[in-house]
Protein backbone atom coordinates (compact mmCIF):
# COMPACT_ATOMS: atom_id res chain seq x y z
CA UNK A 1 0.00 0.00 0.00
CA UNK A 2 1.44 3.35 -0.72
CA UNK A 3 1.09 6.42 2.00
CA UNK A 4 0.93 10.24 0.64
CA UNK A 5 3.31 11.52 2.14
CA UNK A 6 2.74 15.31 1.43
CA UNK A 7 -1.01 14.40 3.07
CA UNK A 8 0.55 12.84 5.98
CA UNK A 9 3.11 15.93 6.29
CA UNK A 10 -0.17 17.88 5.97
CA UNK A 11 -2.49 16.47 8.78
CA UNK A 12 0.54 16.00 11.43
CA UNK A 13 1.75 19.53 10.43
CA UNK A 14 5.06 18.33 10.27
CA UNK A 15 7.64 18.54 7.24
CA UNK A 16 7.60 15.83 4.32
CA UNK A 17 11.25 15.22 5.43
CA UNK A 18 10.53 14.45 8.60
CA UNK A 19 7.76 11.66 7.42
CA UNK A 20 9.99 10.38 5.28
CA UNK A 21 13.29 9.92 7.73
CA UNK A 22 10.42 8.41 10.46
CA UNK A 23 9.35 5.45 7.82
CA UNK A 24 13.18 5.10 7.06
CA UNK A 25 14.00 5.07 10.69
CA UNK A 26 16.53 7.71 9.97
CA UNK A 27 18.18 9.90 12.26
CA UNK A 28 17.02 13.41 12.86
CA UNK A 29 12.99 12.52 14.23
CA UNK A 30 12.59 12.94 17.75
CA UNK A 31 11.11 10.20 19.84
CA UNK A 32 7.39 11.14 20.04
CA UNK A 33 7.23 12.83 16.34
CA UNK A 34 8.29 9.35 15.31
CA UNK A 35 5.87 7.26 17.01
CA UNK A 36 3.08 9.98 15.73
CA UNK A 37 3.92 9.37 12.40
CA UNK A 38 3.88 5.81 12.64
CA UNK A 39 0.79 5.63 14.31
CA UNK A 40 -0.89 7.25 11.80
CA UNK A 41 0.44 5.49 9.21
CA UNK A 42 -1.26 2.74 11.09
CA UNK A 43 -4.24 3.88 11.80
CA UNK A 44 -4.99 4.23 8.09
CA UNK A 45 -3.35 1.06 7.02
CA UNK A 46 -6.97 -0.81 6.29
CA UNK A 47 -7.19 -4.36 8.14
CA UNK A 48 -7.15 -7.11 5.83
CA UNK A 49 -9.87 -9.06 5.31
CA UNK A 50 -10.07 -12.61 7.19
CA UNK A 51 -8.90 -14.86 3.89
CA UNK A 52 -6.23 -12.92 2.92
CA UNK A 53 -2.86 -13.42 4.71
CA UNK A 54 -1.00 -10.24 4.85
CA UNK A 55 2.34 -12.34 5.64
CA UNK A 56 6.33 -11.31 5.82
CA UNK A 57 8.65 -14.23 5.79
CA UNK A 58 11.55 -14.50 7.75
CA UNK A 59 13.89 -16.63 6.37
CA UNK A 60 16.57 -18.60 7.95
CA UNK A 61 18.40 -21.61 8.43
CA UNK A 62 17.27 -21.91 11.73
CA UNK A 63 20.35 -24.69 12.42
CA UNK A 64 23.27 -22.51 13.52
CA UNK A 65 21.38 -20.95 15.59
CA UNK A 66 17.96 -21.95 17.03
CA UNK A 67 14.67 -20.63 17.13
CA UNK A 68 14.79 -20.48 21.30
CA UNK A 69 18.74 -18.90 20.88
CA UNK A 70 18.77 -15.37 22.12
CA UNK A 71 20.21 -14.39 19.12
CA UNK A 72 17.06 -15.25 17.06
CA UNK A 73 14.48 -14.54 19.55
CA UNK A 74 15.84 -10.84 20.12
CA UNK A 75 15.49 -10.93 16.87
CA UNK A 76 12.43 -12.33 16.22
CA UNK A 77 10.85 -10.04 18.56
CA UNK A 78 11.84 -7.02 17.14
CA UNK A 79 10.82 -7.64 13.49
CA UNK A 80 7.04 -9.13 14.94
CA UNK A 81 6.50 -6.31 17.86
CA UNK A 82 6.98 -3.77 14.22
CA UNK A 83 5.34 -6.39 11.76
CA UNK A 84 2.64 -6.74 13.98
CA UNK A 85 2.01 -2.83 14.54
CA UNK A 86 1.19 -2.75 10.60
CA UNK A 87 -1.01 -5.50 10.91
CA UNK A 88 1.27 -8.48 9.31
CA UNK A 89 1.88 -11.87 10.44
CA UNK A 90 5.31 -13.00 10.94
CA UNK A 91 5.96 -16.47 8.75
CA UNK A 92 9.09 -18.57 10.18
CA UNK A 93 10.74 -19.67 6.37
CA UNK A 94 13.19 -22.31 6.78
CA UNK A 95 15.85 -21.55 4.14
CA UNK A 96 15.90 -25.47 2.93
CA UNK A 97 12.27 -25.10 1.97
CA UNK A 98 12.82 -22.22 -0.80
CA UNK A 99 16.07 -24.27 -1.75
CA UNK A 100 13.51 -27.81 -2.21
CA UNK A 101 10.47 -25.89 -3.92
CA UNK A 102 13.15 -23.68 -5.91
CA UNK A 103 14.83 -27.01 -7.31
CA UNK A 104 11.90 -29.39 -7.33
CA UNK A 105 8.89 -27.32 -8.89
CA UNK A 106 10.44 -24.83 -10.45
CA UNK A 107 8.69 -22.38 -7.90
CA UNK A 108 8.39 -21.68 -4.45
CA UNK A 109 5.00 -21.17 -3.30
CA UNK A 110 6.34 -20.30 0.01
CA UNK A 111 7.44 -16.90 -1.69
CA UNK A 112 4.84 -16.53 -3.45
CA UNK A 113 2.01 -16.48 0.03
CA UNK A 114 4.34 -13.04 1.05
CA UNK A 115 4.34 -9.94 0.91
CA UNK A 116 7.84 -9.12 1.67
CA UNK A 117 10.89 -10.81 3.00
CA UNK A 118 13.36 -10.33 5.72
CA UNK A 119 16.45 -12.41 5.24
CA UNK A 120 19.10 -13.49 7.65
CA UNK A 121 20.67 -17.03 6.80
CA UNK A 122 21.91 -18.58 4.34
CA UNK A 123 24.31 -15.62 2.78
CA UNK A 124 21.83 -13.44 0.16
CA UNK A 125 23.48 -13.74 -2.95
CA UNK A 126 22.21 -13.46 -6.54
CA UNK A 127 20.14 -16.52 -7.33
CA UNK A 128 18.48 -15.62 -3.98
CA UNK A 129 18.18 -11.84 -5.38
CA UNK A 130 17.06 -13.31 -8.78
CA UNK A 131 14.25 -15.53 -7.20
CA UNK A 132 12.67 -12.90 -5.01
CA UNK A 133 12.81 -10.55 -8.23
CA UNK A 134 10.64 -13.26 -9.72
CA UNK A 135 7.95 -12.93 -7.00
CA UNK A 136 8.38 -9.10 -6.81
CA UNK A 137 8.91 -9.32 -3.26
CA UNK A 138 10.33 -6.52 -1.25
CA UNK A 139 13.12 -7.90 0.65
CA UNK A 140 15.76 -6.47 3.71
CA UNK A 141 18.91 -8.45 4.74
CA UNK A 142 19.92 -8.74 8.38
CA UNK A 143 23.76 -8.91 8.32
CA UNK A 144 24.77 -11.78 5.57
CA UNK A 145 24.34 -10.46 1.77
CA UNK A 146 27.02 -11.10 -1.01
CA UNK A 147 28.43 -7.97 -1.99
CA UNK A 148 27.30 -6.05 -4.72
CA UNK A 149 23.67 -7.75 -4.43
CA UNK A 150 21.90 -4.58 -4.80
CA UNK A 151 19.27 -5.53 -1.62
CA UNK A 152 18.56 -3.61 1.38
CA UNK A 153 20.49 -4.61 4.98
CA UNK A 154 20.65 -3.91 8.20
CA UNK A 155 24.23 -4.57 9.80
CA UNK A 156 25.92 -4.85 13.38
CA UNK A 157 28.89 -3.11 12.70
CA UNK A 158 31.43 -6.16 14.01
CA UNK A 159 34.15 -4.68 11.41
CA UNK A 160 34.80 -1.36 13.69
CA UNK A 161 34.11 -3.21 16.68
CA UNK A 162 36.51 -6.18 16.07
CA UNK A 163 39.53 -3.49 14.94
CA UNK A 164 38.53 -1.54 18.71
CA UNK A 165 38.63 -5.10 20.42
CA UNK A 166 42.18 -5.12 19.05
CA UNK A 167 42.76 -1.90 20.20
CA UNK A 168 41.71 -1.99 23.67
CA UNK A 169 43.54 -5.44 24.16
CA UNK A 170 46.61 -4.04 22.73
CA UNK A 171 46.15 -0.83 25.58
CA UNK A 172 45.75 -3.50 28.01
CA UNK A 173 49.37 -4.52 27.65
CA UNK A 174 48.41 -7.49 24.93
CA UNK A 175 50.45 -8.22 21.67
CA UNK A 176 49.68 -12.07 21.85
CA UNK A 177 46.26 -12.27 20.23
CA UNK A 178 44.29 -15.42 18.81
CA UNK A 179 41.02 -16.20 17.42
CA UNK A 180 38.73 -18.53 17.57
CA UNK A 181 35.61 -18.61 14.79
CA UNK A 182 34.03 -20.05 11.93
CA UNK A 183 31.64 -20.10 9.16
CA UNK A 184 33.27 -17.22 7.58
CA UNK A 185 31.44 -17.50 4.62
CA UNK A 186 28.83 -15.00 6.38
CA UNK A 187 29.17 -11.55 6.00
CA UNK A 188 29.07 -10.58 9.71
CA UNK A 189 32.01 -13.27 10.67
CA UNK A 190 34.06 -12.14 7.74
CA UNK A 191 34.21 -8.77 9.21
CA UNK A 192 34.73 -9.94 13.03
CA UNK A 193 37.68 -11.11 11.50
CA UNK A 194 39.05 -8.76 8.59
CA UNK A 195 38.20 -6.18 11.80
CA UNK A 196 40.71 -8.96 13.93
CA UNK A 197 43.31 -9.03 10.74
CA UNK A 198 43.48 -5.29 10.03
CA UNK A 199 43.74 -4.20 13.64
CA UNK A 200 46.99 -6.52 14.45
CA UNK A 201 48.50 -5.04 11.13
CA UNK A 202 47.85 -1.57 11.56
CA UNK A 203 49.23 -2.17 15.09
CA UNK A 204 52.60 -3.69 13.54
CA UNK A 205 51.65 -7.18 15.62
CA UNK A 206 52.47 -10.83 13.85
CA UNK A 207 49.57 -12.55 12.60
CA UNK A 208 50.04 -16.19 13.90
CA UNK A 209 48.97 -18.82 12.25
CA UNK A 210 48.88 -21.41 15.00
CA UNK A 211 46.52 -18.86 17.12
CA UNK A 212 43.93 -18.59 14.21
CA UNK A 213 41.26 -20.73 14.68
CA UNK A 214 38.55 -20.15 11.83
CA UNK A 215 36.98 -23.50 11.09
CA UNK A 216 35.20 -24.02 14.04
CA UNK A 217 31.28 -25.99 12.65
CA UNK A 218 29.46 -26.61 15.87
CA UNK A 219 28.40 -23.27 16.59
CA UNK A 220 27.83 -23.91 20.59
CA UNK A 221 29.89 -24.27 23.45
CA UNK A 222 31.24 -27.53 22.26
CA UNK A 223 32.66 -25.81 19.17
CA UNK A 224 33.86 -22.87 21.38
CA UNK A 225 35.24 -25.76 23.31
CA UNK A 226 37.05 -27.57 20.74
CA UNK A 227 39.04 -24.13 20.02
CA UNK A 228 40.52 -23.27 23.07
CA UNK A 229 41.55 -26.91 23.64
CA UNK A 230 43.42 -26.61 20.46
CA UNK A 231 44.70 -23.17 21.33
CA UNK A 232 45.94 -24.21 25.15
CA UNK A 233 47.74 -27.26 23.65
CA UNK A 234 49.82 -25.56 22.06
CA UNK A 235 53.68 -24.65 23.33
CA UNK A 236 53.56 -21.14 23.16
CA UNK A 237 49.67 -19.27 23.28
CA UNK A 238 48.55 -16.51 23.26
CA UNK A 239 47.58 -14.43 26.32
CA UNK A 240 44.07 -13.51 25.06
CA UNK A 241 42.01 -15.02 22.43
CA UNK A 242 39.39 -13.04 20.37
CA UNK A 243 35.94 -15.22 20.51
CA UNK A 244 33.19 -14.33 17.21
CA UNK A 245 30.44 -15.28 19.42
CA UNK A 246 29.30 -15.72 22.97
CA UNK A 247 27.98 -19.01 22.30
CA UNK A 248 31.60 -20.22 21.54
CA UNK A 249 32.91 -18.29 24.20
CA UNK A 250 30.72 -21.02 27.30
CA UNK A 251 32.22 -24.04 25.97
CA UNK A 252 36.21 -21.87 26.03
CA UNK A 253 35.69 -21.30 29.64
CA UNK A 254 34.82 -24.80 29.72
CA UNK A 255 38.46 -25.97 28.21
CA UNK A 256 39.96 -23.57 30.14
CA UNK A 257 38.86 -24.99 33.52
CA UNK A 258 39.68 -28.52 32.16
CA UNK A 259 42.89 -27.39 30.90
CA UNK A 260 43.64 -25.49 34.83
CA UNK A 261 44.13 -22.60 33.10
CA UNK A 262 42.08 -19.44 34.72
CA UNK A 263 40.25 -17.18 33.07
CA UNK A 264 41.81 -13.69 33.38
CA UNK A 265 44.95 -14.62 35.09
CA UNK A 266 46.69 -16.75 32.04
CA UNK A 267 44.24 -16.36 29.51
CA UNK A 268 41.66 -13.35 28.66
CA UNK A 269 38.70 -13.63 26.94
CA UNK A 270 36.91 -10.80 24.55
CA UNK A 271 34.17 -12.37 22.58
CA UNK A 272 31.19 -11.16 20.76
CA UNK A 273 27.05 -10.90 21.33
CA UNK A 274 26.18 -9.35 24.88
CA UNK A 275 24.25 -12.83 25.48
CA UNK A 276 21.52 -12.45 28.39
CA UNK A 277 23.85 -15.25 30.49
CA UNK A 278 27.46 -13.11 29.31
CA UNK A 279 27.28 -11.46 32.71
CA UNK A 280 26.31 -14.73 34.72
CA UNK A 281 29.70 -16.54 33.52
CA UNK A 282 32.95 -16.63 36.33
CA UNK A 283 34.38 -14.19 35.27
CA UNK A 284 31.57 -12.44 33.78
CA UNK A 285 32.87 -12.16 30.18
CA UNK A 286 33.42 -9.19 28.13
CA UNK A 287 32.10 -8.80 25.02
CA UNK A 288 30.63 -6.62 22.03
CA UNK A 289 26.59 -5.68 22.66
CA UNK A 290 25.18 -7.27 19.01
CA UNK A 291 21.82 -4.94 19.50
CA UNK A 292 19.35 -7.34 17.99
CA UNK A 293 16.15 -6.09 19.09
CA UNK A 294 17.33 -2.74 17.80
CA UNK A 295 18.21 -4.71 14.45
CA UNK A 296 15.02 -6.63 14.18
CA UNK A 297 13.14 -3.19 14.74
CA UNK A 298 15.09 -1.37 12.03
CA UNK A 299 14.78 -4.71 9.22
CA UNK A 300 11.05 -4.60 9.83
CA UNK A 301 10.62 -0.82 9.67
CA UNK A 302 12.91 -0.56 6.42
CA UNK A 303 10.33 -3.19 4.85
CA UNK A 304 7.29 -1.70 5.91
CA UNK A 305 8.83 1.52 4.17
CA UNK A 306 9.26 -0.84 1.08
CA UNK A 307 5.99 -2.24 1.10
CA UNK A 308 4.44 1.58 1.50
CA UNK A 309 6.19 2.08 -1.88
CA UNK A 310 8.79 4.44 -0.61
CA UNK A 311 12.05 3.52 -2.66
CA UNK A 312 15.47 5.17 -2.25
CA UNK A 313 17.52 5.73 -5.47
CA UNK A 314 19.83 3.43 -3.93
CA UNK A 315 20.16 0.12 -1.80
CA UNK A 316 20.23 1.47 2.11
CA UNK A 317 23.01 -0.30 3.95
CA UNK A 318 22.47 0.84 7.88
CA UNK A 319 25.07 -0.07 10.22
CA UNK A 320 24.46 -0.14 13.94
CA UNK A 321 27.37 0.09 16.36
CA UNK A 322 27.92 -2.90 18.91
CA UNK A 323 29.29 -1.19 22.00
CA UNK A 324 31.39 -3.17 24.11
CA UNK A 325 30.63 -4.47 27.39
CA UNK A 326 33.96 -4.07 29.79
CA UNK A 327 33.44 -7.01 32.68
CA UNK A 328 36.37 -9.04 33.89
CA UNK A 329 37.22 -11.06 31.56
CA UNK A 330 40.54 -9.13 30.34
CA UNK A 331 43.25 -9.13 32.66
CA UNK A 332 46.05 -6.21 31.69
CA UNK A 333 49.76 -7.17 30.78
CA UNK A 334 52.44 -5.55 32.99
Amino acid sequence: MKFNLQKIANDLNVSISTVSRALNDKQGVNKETKEKILDYVNSHTPCPSNNILQSVGLVDTYSRHKIDSYYLSYLLEGVDERLHAFRYNTMLIHSDQIDQQWHTLGGCPVLKAQKGIIWMEPLFDEEYFALLKRYNLPCVVINNYKPGVAVDSIKSDNYSASRKGIEFLINHGHTKIGFIGGYLHLTNHQDRYAGFVDGLQAAGLELIEQWIIDDIVAWNDNGGAEGMHRLLSLKERPTVVMIASDLLAVGCYRAAREHGVRIPDDISVVSFDDAPFAEYLHPRLTTFQQPLLKMGVAAADRLIALLMGKQADEVQHTLIDCPLIVRDSIATVV
